[in-house]
């Protein structure tokens, strides 16, 4: 995972409004998450996700980074066919799941939106499709995760041994979560 030092402009932060996952043929079946970001304030991403499907795979280059208050942030620079780069923060006390989802999958959806969106009212919102390659960073997160997890346990007041105790079993069980993929997916159905 990248260590950024320079400074991030504020208008290419785009926050989460709403996430969930979505399993089905794409991807192999496997349970990929859904990000729907805030892009009001920059709706070249939502002209970005509607070309989507005329981009080309690799179109999209993704980084794990952290930087100053952010222990973590997934760096998204689309190439082609609208150019925009923007940096989404994932708590991993937050959003652990959909981070170790991501992993698993290798892959996200991102969606545009504003406050309040879910996917359940707009299932049929054009979504970008992104793979997220292999890294180093997969071998360092469940440490992250441990480290982040167990601090904001402490801060409700559990001992340190207790918070890295229910940091461990929390991650053990949405792990097996994360993991989940569709039988036979992507591939028919013997009817006989």
């Amino acid at each position: 995972m990248k260590k950024i030092r320079a400074r991030i402009p504020s208008g290419s932060i785009l926050r989460v409004v709403g996430d969930g996952a979505i399993a089905g043929p794409a991807f192999e079946g496997k349970m990929v998450p859904v990000l729907i970001l805030d892009t009001r304030n920059m709706p070249l991403v939502e002209e970005a996700i509607r070309m989507s499907e005329f981009a080309q795979p690799g179109d999209v280059r993704v980084a794990w980074i952290a930087w100053k208050y952010v222990p973590l942030a997934l760096s998204l620079e689309l190439i082609q066919p609208v150019p925009v780069s923007f940096v989404v923060p994932l708590a991993p006390e937050r959003y652990a799941m959909l981070i170790e989802a991501m992993l698993k999958s290798g892959a996200v959806y991102i969606q545009g939106g504003k406050p309040g969106d879910r996917i359940k009212r707009d299932i049929d919102k054009k979504r970008l499709a992104v793979g997220i390659p292999p890294s180093e960073f997969g071998a360092s997160w469940p440490a992250l995760y441990k480290r982040e997890m167990t601090r904001a346990l402490m801060k409700r007041g559990l001992s340190r041994r207790e918070a890295g105790q229910v940091a461990a079993k929390s991650r053990e069980t949405f792990s097996d979560w994360a993991g989940f993929q569709l039988p036979n997916s992507g591939k028919p159905v013997d009817n006989v």
